[in-house]
């Protein structure tokens, strides 16, 4: 059995490869592939790309990513108050810092941001930054030349119980991804009733319904983003409608 995560993505970087290094990497994974009595994938993204390796989709099985509801299930309705008595907004993001991320394109959409409405924003930014650091020096030079420091605070990694509070206390989840294989954090945000907003990648749509569960977005696209966020500020219902 072989349990393929993010086949996706890396059939990206292997069609812009050297022809060298796609003859390699295009053998070896056949090799695999081909001797598997079974292929388990976690989106229908990377099922479309194990046919173009040659798999027969009677081989392969999509067993998406899931979350363990009882764990996530705490009672912090009475330590946090209600998000819609805050005056604040408050935009979560959860993830490492790699560049498929798309953290800049939050960036760039705060910064086409009104002042007044800037004034009202709270970003929370968790995640391992030492990965890619000079991603991360970019993502943070950002922040200072569009003058958001005081708007976007980097957390860094932290425990399950205080991800859970910044889930809960968030009035949006935020992944402006360029790729992803499924986005587990996403369901996270969903389980914790948070909305969500994420890009049209990978295996998002497969568990994303525009304007029903979340709010799909094109990716690399900061305008649409600030515009989305911008119509979850100005309408509490619509948010509590996606969190429900």
């Amino acid at each position: 059995i072989v349990h393929v995560h993010g086949i996706f993505e890396f059939y990206a970087n292997y069609a812009n490869s050297h022809c060298v290094v796609r003859a390699l990497f295009g053998r070896l994974l056949r090799r695999y592939l081909d001797h598997a009595a079974r292929i388990l994938a976690i989106s229908s993204p990377d099922l479309l790309s194990l046919k173009v390796f040659g798999v027969e989709p009677c081989k392969v099985r999509i067993v998406p990513c899931g979350v363990d509801l009882d764990a996530l299930r705490v009672n912090t309705q009475d330590k946090y108050e209600p998000r819609e008595s805050k005056e604040s907004f408050n935009i979560l993001f959860v993830g490492a810092l790699y560049p498929n991320k798309g953290l800049e394109v939050l960036v760039e959409a705060l910064a086409m941001m009104p002042r007044d409405n800037l004034r009202r924003i709270k970003v929370e930014v968790v995640g391992d930054t030492s990965r890619y650091p000079s991603y991360f020096d970019m993502v943070k030079e950002m922040v200072e030349r569009y003058h958001l420091s005081s708007v976007v605070r980097f957390c860094g990694q932290i425990g399950e119980e205080q991800l859970l509070e910044k889930y809960h206390s968030a009035d949006v989840f935020v992944r402006p991804s360029t790729s992803e294989s499924f986005g587990i954090a996403a369901i996270e945000a969903m389980a914790l009733r948070t909305a969500v907003i994420v890009t049209d990648v990978g295996g998002a749509a497969t568990f994303v319904k525009d304007g029903h569960t979340g709010i799909l977005i094109p990716p690399g696209n900061p305008r649409h983003l600030k515009d989305a966020l911008e119509k979850l500020m100005e309408n509490p219902a619509l948010r509590e409608s996606l969190a429900e």
